[in-house]
């Protein structure tokens, strides 16, 4: 298929739009989950060494729902400045009409669902089955790693640990420990420093103190003992982590299909529905964007905006009723698009009336815009 001058300039036009769209999107998503994360970091769910995979794992799934909606705002906003400027009407003029642009519609759309196809398919169920792993093992490696200082800790089976400060090194300082003590009653131990150490026989980790003092206090007991210390170590038992990579947001294609239980089927068929969103959405993007120069470019968005989040909503409601067995898993999600594709041919219809598909049948060129 050989571009004309037309559809080479559209596609430069809705693409730099499109890159733009994307870079704004990413940069408000991406200081969202930083945020997150570091907040993780401060309630000592996650240590800052997996900051960034954390964050880079996390724009992979960002980028199946902004490929599309980056790609329908582009085309919204590209048509919409044409409009405006008169530069369609031109077009008509020129006898260009709607069906020649949607040519580049169709092409961009195919490059959309494609980018979207790969990441829903398979870069996305990657990131997940990544996150889990890294979460695995990070609980595995050392608890003692996410422990946040300036806040009680809860650690192992009735422990809880209070530190002032961490050093650069890594180790805690000012260290406040509460423990359940084996002839019952409590252990207190208050020590000027705290460092993880590993048994190189057993393997097992404590936490090793030093300078400090221990009270052993027993219910019901006005007598508490006292022990001061140079060193004192306390065994944390390691919490059992499993790797979440058994879900359906984490499972390769291949296995969803073995499976075949209900939430395996709705995770599949919502895999294939986003990149037929993709398209479908580029496809309405045109008919949407009709405006006059007096309403400006602008003037179709909020419209458009919310018919998004009608077919986004539709996708999700239409999820959960094949996860729970509502609908048949033949029909499944796919009633969607079909009711999108229906609402897509009634928008240029509406916009042109039914010339343009008795033209678009009979091959009689373009119809004016």
């Amino acid at each position: 298929m050989r571009l004309t001058i037309v559809d080479r300039y559209i596609l430069r036009e809705a693409t730099q739009v499109w890159i733009a769209v994307m870079v704004v999107l990413i940069l408000i998503l991406a200081s969202n989950s930083l945020v997150q994360l570091l907040g993780k970091v401060v309630e000592g769910e996650l240590t800052g060494q997996v900051i960034l995979p954390f964050f880079l794992l996390h724009l992979t799934s960002y980028f199946v729902t902004l490929i599309p909606l980056g790609l329908f705002l582009a085309l919204l906003l590209s048509f919409g400045r044409l409009y405006a400027e008169s530069e369609m009407a031109a077009l008509g003029a020129c006898g260009i009409g709607l069906a020649r642009l949607f040519r580049p519609v169709v092409i961009l759309g195919m490059i959309g669902a494609g980018l979207t196809a790969v990441l829903t398919l398979w870069a996305s169920p990657w990131a997940e089955r990544a996150s889990a792993e890294i979460t695995a093992r990070v609980a595995a490696e050392s608890e003692f790693a996410g422990l946040a200082p300036g806040r009680f800790n809860r650690v192992g089976n009735g422990v809880v640990l209070f530190a002032e400060t961490r050093a650069d090194g890594g180790g805690l300082r000012e260290v406040f420990v509460v423990s359940p003590a084996d002839e019952g009653g409590e252990h207190i131990v208050r020590a000027n420093a705290a460092d993880e150490r590993v048994d190189r026989e057993s393997g097992r980790r404590y936490l090793e103190f030093t300078d400090g003092h221990r009270y052993t206090t027993k219910p019901g007991s006005d007598v508490a003992r006292s022990i001061t210390f140079a060193a004192h170590g306390i065994h944390i038992p390691s919490q059992s982590v499993e790797v979440s990579g058994t879900d359906a947001e984490g499972m390769s294609i291949r296995r969803l299909l073995e499976r075949g239980q209900p939430k395996h089927i709705a995770e599949f068929q919502w895999r294939v529905s986003l990149p037929i969103a993709c398209f479908l959405l580029a496809l309405s993007a045109l008919p949407l964007a009709h405006t006059t120069p007096r309403k400006g470019r602008y003037g179709k968005i909020a419209i458009a905006l919310l018919l998004y989040l009608a077919y986004s909503n539709l996708l999700v409601f239409a999820r959960d009723m094949v996860e729970e067995e509502t609908v048949p898993a033949a029909a499944g999600m796919w009633w969607v698009h079909i009711v999108t594709v229906v609402a897509v041919a009634a928008l240029v219809a509406h916009r042109v009336g039914w010339r343009w598909a008795r033209s678009l049948i009979f091959n009689r060129g373009g119809v004016g815009v």
